[in-house]
C-alpha cells in the first residue's frame, strides 16, 4: 500500500506579499511559470474558483496533465474540473486520486484564502520570492503566515529574468514545517 500523499502549497510572492490581482497574476515571469509546471505536472491541484476561472481565461483551458480540483461554496460547476464546497472535501478527493494514480504529492495552488486555510495541515511550501513589487497586486499573503515554517532547502540556481525592462530576481525555496521539540 502506498503512503498518504504529501500536501504541498506552491506560491509566488512579491516583495510586499502580493500573490495575485483581480486579473490573476500581477506578473508574467516565464521561468517562474516553468518552475510551477515542473513541480505540479501529473499531480492533483486544488484551487479556489477565482484562480480556476483566471486559468481558463488566461490559457483557454484547465491546467493540462493535472487533475483540476476547485473549491467553491457557490456550487460552481465546470465539465473540466472536479468541484467541492470546502477545502477538506477537496483534499480528501485529491488524496484518493493521488493514491489511485500513484502520485505522492497534492498541490494547493491558491488563492490567498485557500492558502490561509491550508497552512496548518500542509507538509511543504514551495515559495518563490520575487524581488520586486507589482502595483496590480491586490491579494496578499504575508510572511507572518509562514512563521510555522523554516527553510530547509533553497535552490542553488536563482532565476534572473528581465521583465518590464528591469531585472527580476526569483528565489525558489522549499519550506518544511518546524519540528516541535519538547524540553
Amino acid at each position: 500500500m502506498m503512503n498518504t500523499p504529501e500536501i504541498s502549497l506552491i506560491v509566488a510572492i512579491d516583495a510586499k506579499g502580493g500573490i495575485g490581482c483581480s486579473q490573476g497574476l500581477p506578473w508574467h515571469i516565464p521561468g517562474e511559470l516553468k518552475y510551477f509546471k515542473e513541480k505540479t505536472l501529473n499531480k492533483p491541484v486544488i484551487m479556489g474558483r477565482k484562480t480556476y476561472e483566471f486559468i481558463i481565461e488566461q490559457f483557454g483551458r484547465p491546467l493540462p496533465k493535472r487533475e483540476n480540483i476547485v473549491v467553491s461554496r457557490s456550487g460552481y460547476k465546470n465539465e473540466f474540473c472536479v468541484t467541492y464546497p470546502n477545502l477538506e472535501d477537496s483534499v480528501e478527493y485529491a488524496k484518493r486520486y493521488a493514491e489511485k494514480t500513484g502520485q505522492n504529492e497534492i498541490f494547493i495552488i491558491g488563492g490567498a484564502e485557500i492558502f490561509k486555510q491550508s497552512l496548518d495541515f500542509a507538509d511543504t511550501v514551495y515559495r518563490t520570492k520575487i524581488n520586486d513589487t507589482f502595483r496590480k497586486a491586490n491579494a496578499f499573503l504575508e510572511d507572518s503566515h509562514f512563521r510555522k515554517w523554516t527553510t530547509v532547502f533553497s535552490h542553488e540556481e536563482v532565476l534572473r529574468e528581465k521583465i518590464f525592462d528591469k531585472d527580476v530576481l526569483c528565489e525558489f525555496e522549499t519550506l518544511k514545517k518546524k519540528e516541535l521539540v519538547s524540553v
